[in-house]
Order: C-alpha cells, then structure tokens, then sequence
C-alpha cells in the first residue's frame, strides 16, 4: 500500500504531524512519499507515476478550497482514497460532503490508525472507524465519534525526516525542529486548541519523556549537521518538573542554542535563568493586544501588562532574544486601543516583532 502526502508549500519549517504521520505509517507497513506542489512542474505525471492508494491533505482553513480543487483533479486522472485532516476538516468535518472528498479525520489518530489500515489491506469495512468520517461509495457518509488521543507520546515513532529528502534545499540549513509535548492548557479564543481539547478523551495535555526528547535529537545528529534547535510546542515551559529534568540533560547531553514559545506569566526568573543556562538563544511569547479588554475577554489571553512587562525585563536581563506576537484588527477594536498595544510593545523592547491582522 501506498500513500502520498501533498504539501502546497513549506512555510520555513518542517511540517512535524506529516512526519510524524508518515512514520507511523511505515511502522504499518505503508509506503510514504511527498510532493510540495509548488516545486513540481510535472506534478501530475509524477502522482500517476507513484500511483498512490491513499492520498492524504492537511487543510488548514483557507488552503482547504486549494486542496479540494486538487484533489478533484487528480480524481479525474485515477482513482484512489482521498484523505483530509488538519484543522479545517476536524473543526468543519462536514466538509466530507463536498465531492472528491472520501474520509475526513478529526484529531489525532494514531490510537485506530492500525485497525484502519488493517481494514482497508484486507478490504473490510472502514467506515466505523473511531474519529473519520467516511462516504462510501453510495455516497453514505459514516460519522463517528473521536477515540482518545494518544497518552503515552513515548510509544510512538520519531518524525520521519526522510520524507522530504527532495525538498530540503527549502529548510533553514543547521536547523532542526522538534515537538516535546502535545497540546495546550489554556484556551484562548483564536487558536485552535480551545476548540480542539474539547473533542479530545483523555489528557489533552502530554509530555513526552526528557529521555526521550534527548534520544530523538541524537537520532537525528546522525544524519544531519545541527547548529541550533527549534522546540515547537505551542508552550515550551508550561511544565516546571519537566522543564527542570529536560534542561539538565539537554545542558549536559546536547547544549545547542534553542529557539522555544513561552508564556509570560510562567516566565519566572528562576524559568528564565534555566533557559539561558541551557543556550536558549531565543523565546517567543504572545502579546497580542496592549489593551486588557481585548487580550483578557475578547482573547481570553488571562494575563496581566505586569506580567508582559516583567517577563521581558527579565528576558533583557539574562540576554535572551525575544519575539512578541502582536495582533491588529480585531473584534471590538478601536484605533486608541492598537495604540496601546504598540505603546506596550515599544515597552517590552523586544528583538523581534511579528504582526498578525486577524481576518
């Protein structure tokens, strides 16, 4: 069996759920290949040449309609099993309705990933699947309810690097990304894990084991040349135990510099202090909106000026470079209020700045 992954671009940085996707499918017994789209002039021919059972699309909401269109195209050129995952299907799973669009999965799956594959090898039914919703080919769609997420996220296979082995002349050279836990705790209203902890079974929020964070990294020196670390937890340091016994080990096992998000009202000096112990050469956080109404109760952010202003005094303090997360136009904002926010940001001193305008 195999499967391709279609990718429309690379946004700078490795896209660690297909990786990882593409491991645990190959722990499966499924061969896995991927095209960035954008890079190929003969995508076409090339998708007949691999002649792929499965295709599989990770849509957020927007690149959705791209990937749909695609996948139409293909339709009409072979056939094969088109599956859409990612944000957009989980949050819009009735987009399993609209035509070329076989299965939509909905969260993380690979607690009933081995039983789907087992299924469709031996050509069984697949469409009571826990977490998909499939159409079969009466175009009956079979909707069913999310399993838990995985809990033990050390029982599960590394990222498989090697599936963009054609495309890395688009990754950030000496740069290497990694993902600790899965999850977060808090529930602002513009990301999507407000949405998505509500669907989940089990602890929404997991750690993966220090020892096992640091064997993955060795893993990966092996067979790449690695000048500093990129952690893409939505927050790297939400885990004070955890923090503590990872650096440690990181300092003593691995020590590059590491790029990593926090929040401000866990930015204690003494969280801060570790950080740049362990070569944390710098730390993003959110914030947002310098105006309480906004950040507070149209965000739902939780926290206070003090607590921005303090973390990045303490971040100057101990010479960790900092990148703010700012947004503009929002619901409920006024002009003195985007005022406040760059009144705030000026306050911060921050390194960098990254502006997002909501829409």
């Amino acid at each position: 069996m195999k499967a391709l992954f279609l990718i429309k671009e690379l946004a700078f940085h490795e896209p660690l759920g297909l990786m990882a996707m593409s491991a645990f499918l190959k722990q499966l017994g499924v061969d896995c290949k991927a095209f960035i789209t954008s890079e190929e002039k003969n995508l076409m021919e090339k998708i007949k040449k691999y002649n792929p059972d499965l295709i599989l699309f990770s849509a957020t909401t927007g690149i959705h309609k791209f990937y749909l269109e695609l996948c139409r195209q293909i339709k009409k050129e072979m056939k094969f099993i088109s599956i859409f995952g990612g944000s957009h299907p989980t949050f819009y799973p009735d987009f399993i309705e609209e035509k070329g669009v076989d299965i939509v999965v909905r969260g993380e799956v690979e607690e009933v990933l081995p039983d789907f594959i087992k299924n469709l090898k031996s050509r069984k039914s697949i469409e009571k699947t826990p977490g998909f919703w499939v159409k079969n080919k009466d175009n009956k769609i079979f909707r069913n309810e999310i399993k838990s997420y995985p809990q033990d996220l050390d029982k599960l296979p590394f990222p498989d690097r090697t599936l963009l082995k054609d495309y890395e002349y688009l990754l950030p050279k000496g740069e290497k990304f990694f993902i600790s836990n899965r999850g977060c705790p808090y529930e602002c209203t513009y990301c999507f894990n407000s949405f998505n902890k509500k669907l989940a079974k089990g602890n929404y929020v997991r750690w993966r084991s220090p020892q096992n964070v640091i064997k993955e990294i060795k893993e990966v020196q092996k067979s790449y040349n690695i000048e500093k670390i990129n952690f893409q937890d939505d927050i790297f340091i939400t885990n004070k135990v955890w923090l503590k016994e990872f650096l440690k080990l990181y300092r003593e096992e691995i020590n590059l510099p590491f790029y990593c998000h926090i929040r401000p009202d866990l930015a204690t000096e003494e969280v801060v202090k570790d950080l740049k112990d362990s070569n944390c050469y710098c730390a993003v956080f959110g914030l947002e909106s310098g105006n309480d109404y906004i950040r507070n109760t149209v965000l739902k952010r939780n926290m206070s000026k003090r607590d921005i202003v303090n973390a990045s005094a303490l971040l100057r303090k101990y010479k960790v470079n900092f990148t703010t997360q700012t947004m503009m136009c929002l619901p409920d904002e006024t002009i003195d209020m985007v005022f406040e926010t760059i009144k705030l940001s000026a306050k911060c001193k921050p390194n960098y700045i990254n502006l997002y305008f909501f829409q």
